[in-house]
């Protein structure tokens, strides 16, 4: 046994290891008529955990899973006592004092329920902590929202803010492993339903937490309870009035549970869909404009083209191409020739925001005391598209859609040397991938999504005769409005925007993005010994995580369609994906990448082009951290200090006087030995930390 511990510890602290505390701890005295009881054994129920008080009748249990539990303390010649409704927090110390009385029969039990302080008294900075019991009771199923109603915290458009901090400074994590890449992107939330608590550290951290600034979201995950339960939610909000309903459609299940007699697991997967998912759709009110009588779209704002557009709130909206009488009327019986263009039905709008999200979330843990092993894990699958501005592109039913894939493994094994002292490690790790595209295409079979498709694939998107075979009414937008759109002429010539007396409405087909795809996420690596000394618990830790990333957009379509209509060599070089081509992408700025080539390919895919300063990044950082946190009583300091080293894999010029650019802000020498670039020295940054916190009664704190 000495051995495996030798040999546990060393491997741990070698690897450059430290996780963020998710768990808790239970710490009390055990006394009888005010005298301490020494070698009294206190049990946490349904787990391997548990102590015997010292000289004093203190006792601590650590490493515990939040969550509510029951304790038990035995004594020879006491009444056994049982105290449930325990409540264990992230990162806190729970306080559970016991006082015996004589048994004059043996085998006697007092049974007692434990209230909820008023106050934390062990935290020495702000904090809000939800347990599975508020999470239940909250009034909307989403983790951004129970985070957002805690004090300090505001959510506007541009993100999540905490005292006052940018969204980019709120550090995120799930069952101690980041949410976030190196793209800074939230990657998933926890099915609310999965979750144990959610803590809300606002500033004032021990030296055990670094990457965020503002503040701390921490969300821990539910552990399998002692008996096999499960449950299934649905909610379905999809029907009625368009201005009324939500489109929620929602099924939730999960089952947990025993596994032989030292394992525990809890699974959980989530299934939403949702249109008009956004709010953009109800920013107005509908409204009639004209007495609801045709109104002429004016080519450059002058010269009539011959649509009209209806706009009435009672009788809906529309627009229609004039017939072969000129009437300005949308009347197919009096003229067959009149043809709607857009809208007609319904309501008129074309809203259909759409959001699909499947999300899993599961825990497995494996008791073999002294050694404890616990498995998280997070899959989320989403896709999601929007109308847009919902005036503007109210007739558009084109729509570009978003697709990801994101997943969480963290492995935790916590190694007990003794009572007082113990040893975790953790391994993890984060992907993300993305991808945008026109969803028609994807839909028709035309495009195929999943990172592999080619610039000749995103060119079709503006292509009428393309666009053609997946709706025959967005082709007939192409070229000058009032004109032929199946002229030659226009093939390439991508529907322009309605000109209703100065104010712009999209034309129905017109595109609403290019393509764009990418990829990030780490592997971490970290561990930390923990030791209670007396009144003082001691924590030394290590951290190392490597990221790495790419991403790639294409805006260009218009531009090189248009190149191609006049010069039809360049259908060759796209579709051959010759060095051409990439050229005429990199002369024309018409994309932007990292770690991939100007045509998305991997970034050496040309050996004539390829070009170092392409590559996939990959940063890392490195901490290293000690913290002593002193409980005497109810005076609680945390002190600690903290080293972090940080490397962005990014470069940086050589020369600010000479930028390796032209006078199109192009690179043109990015590895020129005099003016080029060179990579950005790591970043190192010593940072002590201390806190301080006592109750100045039961109802208010100092910290």
């Amino acid at each position: 046994m000495k051995k495996l511990t030798t040999l546990f510890l060393v491997t741990i602290m070698t690897t450059g290891l430290f996780a963020q505390n998710i768990t808790g701890k239970i710490s009390g005295n055990v006394t009888s008529d005010g005298q301490p009881l020494v070698g009294a054994n206190v049990i946490l129920e349904g787990t391997s955990s548990g102590a015997a008080t010292d000289v004093n009748g203190t006792y601590y249990i650590f490493d515990v899973q939040p969550g509510t539990y029951t304790l038990r303390v035995n004594y020879i010649g006491y009444k056994a006592q049982i105290v449930s409704n325990v409540r264990v927090t992230v990162g806190l110390t729970t306080n559970q004092d016991f006082e015996l009385e004589v048994a004059a029969v043996e085998g006697e039990t007092v049974e007692v329920t434990a209230e909820k302080p008023l106050i934390e008294v062990s935290q020495t900075n702000v904090a809000r902590t939800l347990d599975s019991e508020a999470i239940d009771n909250f009034a909307v199923r989403n983790v951004t929202s129970m985070v957002a109603a805690q004090a300090g915290v505001v959510v506007q458009h541009d993100g999540m803010h905490i005292r006052g901090s940018r969204s980019e400074e709120i550090g995120y994590t799930l069952e101690g492993a980041s949410m976030t890449g190196a793209s800074g992107k939230v990657v998933s939330n926890a099915i609310p339903e999965a979750l144990e608590a959610v803590a809300v550290q606002v500033g004032g951290y021990d030296a055990s937490i670094g990457n965020a600034n503002g503040g701390m979201v921490q969300q821990s995950l539910k552990t399998g309870g002692s008996r096999l339960s499960g449950y299934v939610l649905t909610d379905n909000m999809g029907g009625g009035d368009p201005w009324v309903a939500t489109g929620d459609k929602d099924i939730t299940a999960g089952i947990s549970g025993p596994i032989g007699s030292n394992m525990r697991f809890m699974a959980a997967v989530r299934k939403t869909s949702t249109e008009n998912y956004s709010s953009n759709s109800r920013w107005f009110t509908p409204f009639t404009i004209g007495g609801g009588a045709p109104i002429s779209d004016k080519v450059g704002g002058l010269t009539s083209s011959g649509d009209y557009m209806v706009l009435d709130k009672d009788n809906g909206n529309y627009t229609f191409r004039d017939g072969a009488n000129h009437d300005g009327v949308y009347d197919p019986v009096a003229d067959p020739t009149d043809e709607l263009r857009g809208g007609g039905t319904g309501h008129g709008y074309a809203w259909d925001n759409t959001q699909d999200n499947l999300n899993f979330n599961g825990t497995l843990q494996m008791d073999m005391n002294p050694l404890v092993l616990r498995l998280a894990g997070s899959y989320n699958s989403y896709t999601y598209s929007s109308a847009g501005l919902p005036i503007q592109g109210m007739f558009n039913t084109r729509r570009h859609e978003t697709a990801n894939q994101n997943y969480m493994l963290n492995l935790k094994a916590t190694y007990f040397l003794n009572t007082n002292t113990y040893l975790r490690a953790n391994v993890r790790t984060v992907k993300r991938l993305y991808e945008s595209y026109d969803r028609a295409f994807e839909e028709k079979g035309t495009f195929k999504a999943g990172h592999d498709s080619k610039l000749q694939d995103w060119l079709k998107w503006g292509n009428r005769d393309e666009v053609a075979k997946i709706d025959s009414n967005w082709s007939r937008h192409f070229g000058t409005p009032g004109q032929d759109p199946y002229l030659a002429g226009y093939q390439y010539n991508e529907p322009s925007n309605y000109n209703i007396n100065g104010f712009r409405f999209n034309r129905d087909g017109a595109r609403r993005g290019g393509y764009s795809k990418g990829e990030d996420g780490y592997v971490g690596f970290d561990a930390e010994f923990v030791s209670q000394m007396g009144e003082h618990e001691v924590k030394l830790g290590t951290a190392y995580t490597s990221y790495g990333y790419r991403r790639y957009s294409y805006g260009g379509i218009n531009s090189l369609n248009s190149k191609i209509g006049v010069d039809s060599t360049l259908t060759d070089a796209v579709n051959g994906e010759t060095d051409r081509i990439l050229t005429e992408i990199v002369t024309a700025r018409l994309s932007s990448w990292i770690g991939y080539d100007p045509l998305g390919r991997d970034w050496d895919a040309s050996a004539a082009q390829k070009n170092a300063y392409d590559e996939p990044r990959n940063p890392w950082n490195f901490s290293f951290y000690l913290n002593d946190k002193f409980e005497a009583g109810d005076l609680i300091v945390n002190a600690g200090l903290r080293y972090e080293a940080i490397n962005q894999a990014n470069k940086d010029l050589l020369d600010y006087d000479n930028p390796p650019i032209d006078k199109n802000a192009t690179i043109v020498a990015a590895d020129h030995a005099e003016y080029g670039f060179k990579d950005m020295p790591t970043q190192s940054y010593l940072m002590p930390r201390i806190g301080l916190g006592f109750p100045l009664s039961d109802r208010s704190q100092f910290h």
